[in-house]
């Protein structure tokens, strides 16, 4: 596809740390769809318009005989898709998992924040944010050593993970830090996850 005129968001649409996040804009000129053709697989990602948009639709065959024919536009689409690489390596970086506990970080947590308090003060929606501390994780690290501060993190993790939804965000929010953000949180949802955290926690 060739954007003729207008505005178009490229959005994650599997499941991953980024998923709903914006990853790209399309305008005028620029072209979307290539990868889909060159690999001959199914799409990763959504095109939404944002306004009103007007797209040139090229015929796959039509599009690798051009690319065949013409040296100077395989160059001009390598020169695309290289700087598309180049960013997705700088959003997977900004976005990747932590290495201990799996849970997203700091950054990938307050972009999608601040996505989703958008999205409920929209629809007039609750959510709620809990922080949670692993207290003195500093003197457990120097009297039973690091392995073990790593498995009372990961402990946590799981925890969190287990007592709250799919849709609510959990995340690894510094050394010792995490925060959880209860997506339509009905009342005592705060308490509830609490509650079975403390469950989970005790368990291990």
């Amino acid at each position: 596809y060739v954007v003729l005129s207008g505005r178009m968001h490229v959005v994650q649409s599997t499941e991953s740390p980024v998923a709903g996040q914006v990853l790209a804009e399309f305008g005028h000129g620029e072209i979307f769809g290539e990868l889909g053709v060159l690999t001959d697989q199914p799409r990763s990602a959504t095109v939404v318009a944002v306004e009103r948009t007007r797209c040139l639709v090229v015929p796959q065959s039509d599009f690798m005989e051009a690319i065949r024919g013409s040296a100077d536009l395989a160059i001009a689409l390598l020169r695309v898709l290289a700087k598309r690489l180049y960013k997705a390596d700088e959003l997977l970086a900004r976005y990747a998992p932590d290495s201990l506990t799996g849970l997203i970080g700091r950054r990938a947590f307050l972009d999608q924040y601040r996505r989703v308090a958008v999205g409920a003060r929209r629809h007039h929606n609750e959510v709620a944010l809990l922080l949670f501390d692993v207290l003195h994780l500093r003197t457990i690290n120097d009297q039973f050593g690091y392995s073990i501060g790593d498995e009372i993190l990961r402990a946590l993790a799981d925890a969190l993970n287990g007592a709250t939804r799919t849709t609510d965000l959990v995340a690894r929010y510094g050394g010792d830090e995490f925060a959880v953000l209860l997506v339509d949180a009905a009342k005592g949802a705060m308490a509830g996850v609490v509650s079975r955290v403390q469950e989970k926690v005790q368990e291990t």
